[in-house]
């Protein structure tokens, strides 16, 4: 895909020195963002060496990160999720080493935003309160969330938003990258495309620029001056930390294969948004689902699921057409935007219908364990999909009440009937 990239950084209003830092290199399609702290001159030494050994530990894998990018199969996937989080980690590393050898510069650190863009797949990595936002479709989503006490608290369920923003250490890091030997950075894998717009930034921005504004000026045509706009912007509305911003747009409308892949990544977006199960899903929960997800072709004639197997996978379908039958009768057909199996991914038990294709189809299949895997580490995800099951039972008991209750009354209106004849 055809990317676009433009960057600007500035001290801002306040400060004298720029301790962010921004690096791009187009060859490997990684847009970076460090935004670093401690003591004298130490911020800048921590972004600078965390951008240095990230990018130096990528290059070194230059060939891996290309090969997922020609052919983006999961195996691959995991490689790369692998190799990134070996950079993260010697980056950190690194900056923990400076900082134990120069009392001066002890506990300095620094955040990380990074996105790397393989074909037609990209990483969102972070680590810190910088961020990463992302313009699809006219809307804005923050595909990263930040590490502070504060978010921590609210996240937990500890603290009301409005109780966390008034305590003494709310935008305290909660991770970075050198405050300690090693970090948890969060990877985020998802598919492009065409028009999609990333906007890579420090907290100088987003401490200025609201939501509402970044995505009017993220939606101005003019890519090459979009950057310096932002960082000028933020500047006017008070400057008050270092300010840097990186705009990647992508985008070559004269390939079909790609206009093709991005009605495929639209459409399953859609699909999951009408599932019950993910209703109450923000964009960025639906791509996590979407990552552990494996799409699958089957001919006309061929069977999906059978009867009476062990299964433990959901299957969403996109395209085609396929017909349920238990026995050898036809209970019900399927069509685009349909799902079955969904309670197989709480429950081992066997399939209680077959579902045969009957039109070639393509759908998208989540299985168990990997379901599982976002659960435990997600308690957000974990208590929506809880909920989702919950109500989805609260229904089904009602149901079950109800055909009791009209059992029970047939059964005393035939009792009444036999009693009187005799």
């Amino acid at each position: 895909m055809k990317i676009r990239v433009s960057g600007a950084t500035h001290a801002g209003r306040v400060r004298e020195r720029n301790e962010d830092h921004l690096y791009v290199d187009e060859a490997l399609s990684l847009y970076v963002v460090c935004d670093g702290m401690g003591g004298h001159n130490a911020g800048e030494v921590a972004s600078q060496i965390a951008v240095e050994e990230i990018s130096k530990v990528l290059r070194g894998k230059a060939e891996l990160l290309h090969s997922y990018g020609r052919d983006a199969q999961p195996r691959l996937r995991r490689k790369v999720k692998g190799v990134i989080d070996k950079a993260v980690q010697k980056a950190c590393q690194a900056v923990w080493r400076a900082a134990m050898l120069d009392k001066g510069k002890q506990g300095m650190g620094s955040t990380l935003a990074m996105l790397l863009v393989c074909g037609r797949n990209a990483f969102v990595v972070h680590a810190g309160d910088s961020r990463v936002y992302l313009v699809r479709s006219d809307t804005l989503c923050q595909l990263t969330e930040d590490h502070t006490l504060m978010n921590d608290m609210v996240k937990n369920g500890t603290m009301s938003r409005d109780k966390a923003l008034e305590h003494p250490y709310a935008y305290a890091l909660t991770r970075a990258i050198g405050i300690q030997p090693a970090v948890q950075a969060d990877i985020l894998h998802l598919e492009l495309m065409l028009g999609d717009r990333f906007l890579v930034c420090s907290d100088g921005l987003t401490g200025h620029v609201d939501g509402e504004s970044l995505l009017k000026a993220l939606q101005a045509p003019e890519h090459g001056s979009l950057a310096q706009s932002l960082v000028t912007l933020a500047n006017e509305r008070g400057g008050a930390d270092n300010v840097t911003a990186v705009v990647v747009t992508v985008g070559d409308e004269a390939r079909e294969p790609t206009l093709e892949h991005s009605e495929i990544v639209a459409k399953k977006i859609e699909i999951l948004r009408r599932i019950p199960m993910f209703s109450a899903f923000d964009y960025k929960e639906l791509v996590k689902f979407l990552e552990i997800g494996e799409m699958h072709k089957v001919k006309s004639g061929e069977v999906i699921i059978r009867e009476g197997e062990e299964d433990a996978a959901m299957y969403v379908l996109l395209y085609g057409r396929a017909e349920v039958f238990k026995g050898e009768q036809l209970v019900n057909r399927l069509g685009p935007g349909d799902y079955f199996g969904e309670m197989s991914l709480i429950d081992k038990v066997p399939r209680s219908a077959t579902v045969v294709a009957v039109q070639p189809m393509t759908f998208l299949v989540l299985e168990r364990d990997r379901f599982f895997r976002i659960l435990q580490s997600d308690a957000r995800i974990a208590t929506k999909v809880f909920w989702s099951f919950v109500q989805k039972l609260n229904r089904r008991l009602r149901h079950a009440d109800d055909e009791v209750y009209r059992l029970t009354k047939e059964l005393s209106l035939y009792d009444d009937r036999y009693s009187s004849h005799h």
